[in-house]
């Protein structure tokens, strides 16, 4: 799967026909399951991670509101991005960003109803974690 792959399967239940596909697609077989104590469920594999929070306080029904790629990850990153971009090279395919955050190297993006952050190593500026999630609430 690419990386617009999985982020077009954001707000989709964990039960859903393109949420089970897409953990077929990754041999997952079980389903994400919230342990106590969390806040969301967490499905990684190498360089990649798949978040899902419960759909209301009362429900065990989750929904699939987030996807990191990061070190790792062999396929294709959203937007055409790559682990081995520069921070030029990121805003050159994204554009100007939405938010800076210079204390944690990091740029954000707000569009379509989502937002992406791209997260910068310290030395030499290239991309270390790309993330596509829902917008938080509140």
């Amino acid at each position: 799967m690419t990386g617009d792959e999985f982020v077009a399967r954001l707000r989709r239940f964990d039960d859903s026909p393109e949420v089970l596909a897409m953990l077929a697609d990754l041999k997952v077989s079980k389903k994400p399951k919230m342990s106590s104590g969390n806040i969301d469920a967490r499905i990684d594999k190498k360089g990649l991670s798949l978040v899902f929070v419960p759909e209301g306080p009362k429900t065990s029904r989750l929904v699939f509101t987030a996807v990191q790629f990061e070190e790792g990850y062999e396929g294709e990153l959203p937007r055409g991005l790559s682990l081995t971009d520069t921070r030029t090279q990121v805003r050159a395919k994204l554009g100007p960003p939405t938010e800076v955050y210079d204390d944690y190297n990091m740029d954000l993006w707000r569009s379509d109803g989502l937002q992406l952050s791209v997260d910068y190593s310290d030395d030499d500026d290239v991309v270390t974690l790309v993330t596509v999630e829902l917008p938080k609430e509140g």
